[in-house]
């Protein structure tokens, strides 16, 4: 129980992350 719901804050976690980096890409790239 306690791991599904770990799981799914680590899922969360990676999904803001890697939107953060999407959008750190689009606005900094050259």
């Amino acid at each position: 129980m306690v791991f599904k719901i770990l799981s799914r804050i680590l899922l969360i976690v990676s999904m803001v992350f890697v939107l953060s980096g999407l959008i750190y890409l689009f606005f900094f790239a050259p």
